[in-house]
């Protein structure tokens, strides 16, 4: 056991005595094997809310889960809408396969249920505000029904995105 492993086995250990309870050795070395992923602040910060919040030794779900929360349909959908009109900023109406390319399939499903790529590209600010929820239902539509959707694809187009645009207000 590395160093690092043996500071979470002990802070688990510690951590338990909260709750008056003694987790088996077995346990405990299945929690360090998952947690040894994250950072140590990453896991203090799960160990600290959990203090708060449990009324028994957590299970390991519950400590990873609030390390790395999972997303909702709606912070999906609201991602992918949020995707759509960067790309539209980006690629404008007359490059629609880069768009393609940018937006994955999920997207491009919401693109076409609100009247394709160039009526989209046509819209004002305010007509693209008035689309979005009907954007972020078609969304989650199309994730509930994209079976090899990959959340690690979408998040890697948007992190990307961030860095790489900045769209002025009012533009897009």
């Amino acid at each position: 056991m590395s160093n690092y492993e043996a500071k979470i086995y002990d802070a688990l250990a510690r951590f338990a005595i909260l709750f008056s309870e003694k987790p088996s050795e077995e346990r405990l070395m299945a929690y360090v094997d998952e947690l040894r992923n994250y950072s140590p602040e990453e896991i203090s910060k799960a160990l600290n809310q959990l203090k708060t919040e449990a009324h028994k030794f957590p299970s390991l779900a519950s400590i990873v889960q609030i390390i790395k929360p999972s997303l909702t349909d709606s912070d999906r959908a609201n991602d992918v809408m949020a995707l759509i009109t960067e790309a539209i900023g980006r690629f404008g109406g007359y490059r629609q396969g880069d768009a393609l390319d940018f937006l994955g399939p999920v997207a491009w499903r919401v693109v076409e249920g609100l009247g394709g790529w160039w009526t989209l590209c046509q819209c004002s600010y305010t007509e693209l505000g008035v689309m979005r929820s009907q954007a972020r239902e078609l969304a989650k539509s199309a994730l509930k029904h994209e079976l090899r959707f990959d959340d690690s694809r979408l998040n890697h187009l948007i992190n990307k995105s961030k860095s790489k645009l900045k769209i002025s207000d009012g533009a897009l």
